[in-house]
């Protein structure tokens, strides 16, 4: 019998070291590269336990990952769900012909887990990522991505957080310099916003071109707006005001604002207010036949709770 409790137990050892050696982490690199950064407060949470997944996702994230660094979309998509391989296939491979030239992903740390109750086995891979475009674009940053694993072994689900260093070349999510000598905010960067302002810039646009008076008088988010014009006029406009636009309307044929750009920013740890730049050409066709072309770039200005307030113009003609 203690020669059976022994076995036994040396055999539940081999498991146990079986299950620890799962995976794979560059010690070195991963030192190296976060040698500053806290890692002892990683909490995971679940429906229940979580265990090390088996070695094997380690292998198929390794296979994808060299598929992915020699563009080779077909064996790529191979490891994806039948109903979604061919349009994986077909992106990458858009991707590899047309846009990136170089893919180099280099990963140091890979960990399949598998929790309890589920069918499925996440595989967290830590790497880094060089890559350089057709155009000319490079970029080199870190990344956690997340390959999720179905019953079938086969990639149902993928996310991905990315750290992108401050020399980056783009990608960053902050940017710029807001420069005001005596200003709070002076120095700080600048953030993209995201609270409607291009949704109702294209609102506006639409209606706008439309001539439609109607439609502008019932745009949401907007009532008296301050206008300071290219001849330094300035001027307080109620948006909501019908009979304002049918005279502003009034012995235009046509209107034709050709937006081709809008840049909605803020300063970086403030309150929300924003700002939106537009650039475009616009042509406005008179009833006597003339026609006037301008190039124009304008500042459309949101307060904090996202309503337009100024409006700043400044073109040329064409």
């Amino acid at each position: 019998m203690k020669h059976i409790t022994i076995l036994i137990l040396v055999f539940s050892l081999s498991i146990i070291n079986a299950q620890k050696k799962s995976g794979m982490h560059s010690q070195e690199k991963f030192e190296s590269i976060f040698e500053n950064m806290n890692w002892n407060n990683k909490i995971i949470t679940g429906n229940g336990k979580i265990s090390v997944a088996q070695d094997r996702y380690t292998k198929k994230v390794m296979t994808i990952i060299e598929a992915y660094n020699n563009k080779d979309a077909k064996l790529y998509a191979q490891f994806n769900s039948v109903d979604g391989r061919a349009d994986v296939e077909n992106d990458l491979k858009n991707q590899f012909e047309n846009i990136i030239e170089t893919a180099l992903i280099t990963p140091y740390r890979i960990e399949p887990t598998k929790v309890e109750g589920e069918d499925v086995t996440r595989v967290e891979v830590w790497s880094n990522k060089k890559i350089s475009y057709y155009n000319g674009s490079k970029e080199d940053y870190w990344t956690v991505d997340i390959y999720i694993f179905n019953s079938e072994d086969l990639i149902d689900g993928y996310y991905s957080l990315t750290f992108r260093p401050g020399n980056n070349e783009y990608g960053l999510n902050y940017g710029g310099k807001f420069v005001s000598e005596g200003n709070t905010n002076n120095g700080r960067p600048f953030v993209f916003s995201n609270k409607g302002e291009v949704n109702f810039i294209e609102k506006f646009a639409e209606a706008y071109n439309n001539m439609d008076a109607e439609a502008l008088s019932r745009l949401e988010r907007v009532s008296e707006v301050d206008i300071n014009t290219p001849d330094n006029q300035k001027l307080k406009l109620n948006f909501n005001d019908i009979e304002f636009w049918k005279s502003f309307f009034k012995g235009k044929v046509s209107i034709n604002w050709n937006i081709w750009a809008i840049i909605p920013v803020k300063i970086s740890n403030t309150d929300p207010a924003s700002g939106a730049t537009v650039y475009s050409t616009h042509t406005t066709t008179l009833e006597d036949g003339q026609e006037i072309k301008e190039e124009r770039v304008q500042l459309f200005f949101f307060d904090a709770d996202g309503n337009l307030v100024r409006v700043n113009g400044y073109n040329k003609p064409l």
